[in-house]
């Protein structure tokens, strides 16, 4: 369990992110791939498919 916070991001972005027409699984995988950079103040993440994929209680498979 992680603790309760927040992600802080830019109207501009989340005007973007708006406008796409994503899958259920695409959206997990953004909001995840945010939530480990912006979210930790980082630029980039070291992630692996298997991670993301239990993180989102998901198949690797689907993921991929």
């Amino acid at each position: 369990m992680t603790e309760d916070g927040f992600l802080r991001i830019s109207n501009t972005l989340l005007e973007a992110l708006l406008k796409l027409d994503l899958t259920g699984t695409q959206w997990g995988v953004l909001m995840w791939t945010l939530r480990n950079t912006i979210g930790w103040n980082r630029d980039t993440t070291h992630f692996s498919w298997y991670r993301i994929a239990k993180d989102l209680s998901m198949d690797r498979g689907g993921i991929f």
